[in-house]
């Protein structure tokens, strides 16, 4: 009865009941795109992402593959790089974002 109720409610709510990825790459990939890439992408002038959301989609899905996504050491510095870049930093001639050198080869 109580495992019925249980699965009754995860399958109205699919909230906290596996309803994201449990793969620790795939959660550490999301949250650098999320909390730690797109926040500076969009605070630059040079951003050309319509919204936070078009940003997280297209590194997510298109840069990164974080769903499927192998995770090298790394990560902290990449963050920390990425949290303190200017914009000017951040992108290329072509207005291209260019995440810190520290960042290449975290996610693969």
């Amino acid at each position: 009865m109580v495992r019925a109720l249980f699965v009754s409610v995860c399958l109205m709510a699919m909230v906290g009941c596996g309803g994201g990825s449990s793969r620790p790459a795939t959660i550490d990939c999301e949250n650098y795109v999320e909390n730690y890439l797109c926040p500076a992408v969009q605070s630059c002038p040079y951003s050309t992402y319509a919204s936070f959301g078009d940003c997280v989609s297209y590194f997510e899905n298109v840069v990164l593959g974080c769903s499927t996504t192998i995770e090298a050491p790394g990560l902290a510095v990449c963050e920390d790089d990425t949290s303190t870049y200017s914009c000017a930093a951040l992108f290329d001639a072509n207005y291209t974002v260019v995440p810190p050198a520290s960042c290449v080869g975290v996610f693969y």
